[in-house]
C-alpha cells in the first residue's frame, strides 16, 4: 500500500526530475531541428552549375589530369569554344559541362541487372571553384553490389546457382580528375 501511494503521488523532487528530463529532451529536439544541415551533393552541383553559367566568358583553355580504371593516366590541354572542344581531342579531353554531366550521372541511382537485383554503389567527392563553380577535383567510385533487401537478388542467386551473382568482370570503376588550370579566352 505504501509503495502504491508513493508512485501514485510523486513528490516535489520527482516532479522536478520529470520536468528537468522533459526540458532536456525539448532543448535537444529544438537544437536538432534548427541545426544547419550540410548541403547535399545535388544541391552543391546545382549551385556550382549556376556559378559556372554566370561566368563572363564563353571560351577557355583547360588543363585536365585524369586517372581512371578504364583509360589509365591522361593529361590533356584543350581549348573549348562555347562548351565544344576546339583542339586536342584526345581520350580525356573534356569540357566543364561534360564534367558536370559526369558528376550528375554518378549521383543518380543505377542498376545492372533486371529488377535491380544488383545495384551500383557510388561515392562522389567533388570540390568546386568558389568563384566560377567548375569542378576542381573529382573522386568518383562505383562498384556493383548485391541488393540484399530486394527479392530479385535472391531469385537471381537461385536461378544462376552462384553465391555471388553480382560478381562480374569490369563492375568496379574509379576515376580521379583534377583541373590543373582553367584560363578564360576572350
Amino acid at each position: 500500500m505504501e509503495l502504491h501511494r508513493r508512485w501514485r503521488y510523486p513528490t516535489v523532487r520527482r516532479r522536478m526530475w520529470i520536468v528537468f528530463v522533459l526540458g532536456i529532451v525539448l532543448v535537444g529536439m529544438t537544437g536538432f531541428t534548427f541545426q544547419q544541415r550540410p548541403r547535399s551533393a545535388l544541391q552543391q552541383l546545382a549551385e556550382a552549375r549556376t556559378r559556372w553559367s554566370l561566368r563572363s566568358f564563353a571560351n577557355y583553355h583547360v588543363v585536365i589530369e585524369e586517372q581512371n580504371t578504364a583509360v589509365g593516366y591522361c593529361m590533356e590541354h584543350s581549348d573549348v569554344r562555347h562548351e565544344e572542344l576546339a583542339s586536342n581531342v584526345a581520350v580525356c579531353a573534356t569540357t566543364v559541362g561534360a564534367l558536370f554531366q559526369r558528376i550528375e550521372r554518378f549521383l543518380q541511382p543505377s542498376c545492372d541487372t533486371p529488377r535491380c537485383a544488383c545495384r551500383y554503389e557510388t561515392s562522389v567527392q567533388v570540390t568546386y571553384d568558389q568563384q566560377l563553380g567548375y569542378p576542381q577535383t573529382m573522386e568518383l567510385h562505383r562498384s556493383l553490389q548485391p541488393n540484399w533487401f530486394n527479392p530479385a537478388y535472391w531469385q537471381l542467386m537461385w536461378s544462376v546457382k552462384q553465391l555471388h551473382p553480382c560478381d562480374k568482370p569490369y563492375t568496379e570503376f574509379h576515376t580521379s580528375v583534377q583541373v590543373q588550370a582553367l584560363t578564360p579566352q576572350y
